[in-house]
């Protein structure tokens, strides 16, 4: 007579045997052809745009003899290339100077402009000499000016105007340019 349980182990070795060749994995297949693309995903944030603000500096240090006519001399200029549309804040600094004991009377100012004539306008600075002041004298020159440019180049000039016929014996001068895309609200 048989035991139900030698019934029981057989049939659990049966089945204990075909799971095991069953998981067993052979050599793989081949690669089956890519399915279809998927959606596209969300954009990125947009990166940056470039340089957002720069500056550049030129420098006149061998001097520029002013004549003695009125007119407007150019004594220096910059020329700087903006990444974008934006803002350049320009400042010069120099000097000019002069031999106040041979004028009779003396007016003069700098300008810092788009162009190498561009003269003297309110609300910017002029010096003026009376009738009768004698010394030789080295005028400071601090100023500067915001102008809206495009991208590419842009230039920039520091001018003296002169409003009377005495020469300044000669002005110095740097420019420097300050570039940024946007103003501060």
């Amino acid at each position: 007579m048989k035991n139900r349980t030698d019934q029981l182990l057989v049939a659990l070795g049966l089945l204990s045997l075909t799971l095991m060749l069953a998981t067993c994995k052979g050599d793989a297949g081949p690669t089956g052809p890519m399915g279809t693309a998927g959606s596209t995903g969300p954009t990125g944030p947009t990166g940056p745009t470039g340089a957002i603000a720069g500056f550049k500096t030129a420098v006149n240090v061998g001097g520029v003899s002013i004549p003695g006519t009125a007119g407007v001399t150019n004594v220096l200029s910059l020329t700087l290339t903006a990444p974008s549309s934006g803002f350049v804040f320009v400042s010069a600094t120099g000097y000019c100077v002069t031999n106040l004991a041979t004028t009779t009377n003396m007016e003069w100012a700098y300008v810092i402009g788009t162009s190498a004539s561009e003269a003297w306008s309110f609300p910017q600075a002029d010096t003026r000499f009376p009738t009768g002041a004698s010394a030789v004298v080295a005028m400071p020159i601090t100023g500067e000016r915001v102008f809206a440019v495009s991208a590419g180049a842009n230039t920039f000039y520091l001018n003296i105007h002169t409003f009377s016929t005495n020469a300044l014996s000669s002005c110095q001068g740097r420019l420097t340019g300050f570039f940024t895309a946007s103003q501060l609200p």
